[in-house]
C-alpha cells in the first residue's frame, strides 16, 4: 500500500492521470479483497463456533440418552416377569392352580401386581429446541432419528396409564375386596422368577382364582404388558439408532 502511494504522487507529479486511475482502482482492489477475506475468516470462524455447539448438545444429547437406555434395559426386563407371571397364570387356570408351588405362586401374584416405572430424561432436547440450538445440529438424518425416539414417548405414557389403571384400580381392587392385604402379597414379590427377596405368609388364593372378575382382568392385564412391552422395544430400538448416529456424527 506504501509503495502504491508512492507511485500515486509519483503519477500526479508527472501529470500522468491514467497511471493514477489505475494505481487507485489498484488501491481500491486490494481493499475489496482485504474485506472479503476478513468476511471469510470471520464466517470460517462462526461455522467452526457453531459446529463446536453442536457437538456440544450431541454429547449431551448421547448422555441423556444412553442413562434412558438403561433405565429401559430394566423395565424391559422387569416388563417380561410380569407378562410371564399374568401369562403362566392364564395359561393353568382352573385346578391346575392348586398344583403350583406356593412359594411359587407368590411369585406370580407379586408379579402380576407389579408396574415397573420409567422417567426419561428429555431435558437436554426440550432446552435445545426452546434455545434454537437443536437447528445447529446440520445433519438431518440424524435429526429425525432423535426426534422419533422423543416422539415415541407421548405413546410410552398413555400405554403405562393404561398399565397402572387394570392394576391399582382393577387387580388391586378385586384382591382388597377379596380381604387380602397388598402389602402382604407385594412384599413377597421375588426379584426374578423362582428367587425370593423376602419370606411372607403364606396365601390361600383360591376365592380370588374363583373370582370371574379376576380372570377376565388378568387377561387384560396380560394384553396391557405386551403392549407396553412393544411400544418400549420400539424406543429401544430408535434409541440405539439414535445413539448410533450421535457417535458417527461426532467421530466425523
Amino acid at each position: 500500500m506504501k509503495f502504491l502511494r508512492k507511485l500515486r504522487y509519483k503519477s500526479l507529479k508527472n501529470s500522468k492521470l491514467s497511471n493514477y486511475l489505475g494505481y487507485a482502482i489498484g488501491e481500491i482492489l486490494l481493499v475489496v479483497i482485504g474485506i472479503f477475506i476478513a468476511i471469510q475468516v470471520n464466517e470460517i470462524y462462526e461455522q467452526k463456533k457453531q459446529d463446536t455447539e453442536g457437538d456440544k448438545i450431541l454429547r449431551s444429547l448421547l448422555t441423556e440418552f444412553k442413562l434412558n437406555q438403561s433405565q429401559l434395559e430394566g423395565l424391559i426386563s422387569d416388563y417380561i416377569w410380569v407378562y410371564d407371571s399374568a401369562d403362566y397364570l392364564i395359561g393353568n387356570y382352573g385346578e391346575q392352580l392348586n398344583e403350583i408351588p406356593r412359594r411359587t405362586l407368590d411369585s406370580l401374584m407379586g408379579g402380576i401386581l407389579y408396574v415397573p416405572e420409567y422417567y426419561p430424561s428429555e431435558s437436554v432436547y426440550n432446552l435445545a429446541i426452546s434455545t434454537g440450538k437443536y437447528d445447529l445440529i446440520k445433519n438431518d438424518s440424524l435429526k429425525i432419528a432423535i426426534s422419533n425416539t422423543i416422539g415415541l414417548l407421548p405413546l410410552y405414557k398413555m400405554t403405562s396409564r393404561r398399565v397402572e389403571d387394570v392394576t391399582f384400580n382393577r387387580l388391586h381392587k378385586i384382591i382388597d375386596d377379596e380381604g387380602y392385604l397388598m402389602k402382604d402379597i407385594l412384599g413377597g414379590r421375588l426379584t426374578s422368577f423362582g428367587k425370593y427377596r423376602e419370606q411372607t405368609p403364606k396365601h390361600d388364593y383360591s376365592s380370588i382364582f374363583e373370582n370371574i372378575e379376576f380372570e377376565n382382568t388378568l387377561e387384560l392385564r396380560r394384553i396391557c404388558t405386551a403392549d407396553i412391552l412393544a411400544v418400549s422395544r420400539m424406543i429401544k430400538e430408535s434409541q440405539d439408532n439414535a445413539i448410533f448416529k450421535i457417535e458417527k456424527e461426532l467421530n466425523k
